[in-house]
């Protein structure tokens, strides 16, 4: 390795897919951007291929994939263009984690031909040490060890233990049935109480009061929030409401309503929690929401706009600068063009 790669001054940004965020970290030499990176992505990474893409010393798209969806022939080649296709120019870096040596260096072999001089760095993360190198001597891999990873930790950004931990914030509560008697009794509350017409406004200011204790909201919050965002309107007003300064306590807000929402009425609270945590910086939780949104109902409004802001990998700023000024509009035309158009008018826009 080069000596001046690996005294690079590299600026981490606390987002997964772009970069933006107000939360940067300035990180110097491989060993700091590997004990931070867990904590930009939300969690440790295993048996996974992370490509980080650099513009300007900035990090502009740290992305990961399961190593086995790259490790057929052709599939990391397809894997890297897209990404620098949408960012051409970038400078690339490439880090495999994984238990098996042999499949790690295969697919970044693959992944490096195709970036070609793009590439700054290939790394190899196995067994508590990392390389440089198939023949080269190993250095200890201890992320906690890291300048860079104990300041994100102090800026409240966790790494968890796997993604499977990050993905347990969006499952749902464990006992369903518990909740679902909170939701019958506010159901039948606002049909009776709150004329249609009210629903945009009385949502407003439930959301404002929830902003202020998001942890410790109530059950008929909970439920009030998570039935009134099944109607356009108020779900509209709910999307217009989010920008870069108001993600992380919406973030938090809608994080606790899909914490106890019954299955059957998750499917909003998912998608507003999803667009929350992409344009606040967390992508990593933001397609967990995806993934799991998509098994409710793949062709839903906010989940198809959600799914296109991970797939053509739009920058959190994307939404306050494009999509939020017309959001109405583009929600319309979610329901009515064909995905395909809809998602060629995205692409012009960005």
């Amino acid at each position: 390795m080069d000596s001046d790669r690996s005294s690079a001054d590299l600026t981490m940004v606390q987002a997964m897919t772009t970069y933006g965020s107000s939360q940067r970290l300035a990180v110097r030499g491989l060993e700091e951007m590997l004990g931070v990176l867990p904590h930009v992505m939300g969690f440790h990474p295993e048996e996974s291929l992370v490509a980080i893409l650099l513009e300007h010393n900035d990090v502009v798209l740290t992305a990961r994939v399961d190593l086995t969806c790259v490790a057929d022939p052709g599939e990391a080649e397809q894997h890297i263009t897209r990404m620098t296709s949408r960012f051409p120019g970038a400078r690339v870096c490439l880090i495999a984690y994984t238990e098996d040596p042999a499949l790690g260096w295969e697919v970044l072999a693959e992944c490096e031909m195709t970036a070609g001089l793009a590439t700054v760095c290939t790394l190899l993360v196995t067994g508590g040490w990392w390389f440089d190198h198939p023949c080269g001597p190993g250095e200890p891999y201890d992320p906690r060890a890291s300048i860079a990873a104990a300041e994100a930790t102090l800026r409240g950004m966790p790494a968890r233990p796997s993604r499977a931990d990050l993905a347990a914030l969006v499952r749902g509560p464990s006992d369903p049935a518990g909740q679902r008697a909170s939701f019958t009794t506010q159901l039948k509350w606002l049909d009776d109480v709150l004329d249609p017409a009210q629903e945009r406004s009385f949502l407003v200011r439930l959301l404002q009061e929830a902003t202020a204790r998001p942890t410790d909201l109530s059950d008929e919050d909970v439920a009030r929030l998570a039935l009134l965002v099944r109607s356009p309107d108020p779900r509209d007003q709910a999307s217009m409401m989010l920008c870069r300064k108001t993600a992380p306590a919406l973030l938090a807000v809608w994080s606790t309503v899909v914490s106890r929402t019954p299955p059957e009425f998750a499917l909003q609270p998912l998608a507003l929690m999803g667009m929350a945590a992409w344009v606040a910086g967390e992508g990593a939780l933001s397609v967990c929401c995806l993934e799991r949104a998509e098994t409710l109902a793949p062709r839903a409004g906010l989940v198809a706009i959600l799914s296109d802001t991970n797939s053509l990998m739009l920058a959190p700023d994307y939404w306050d600068e494009v999509l939020r000024p017309d959001f109405l509009t583009v929600a319309r035309l979610v329901k009515a063009m064909p995905r395909r158009a809809y998602r060629r008018m995205i692409q012009r826009r960005r």
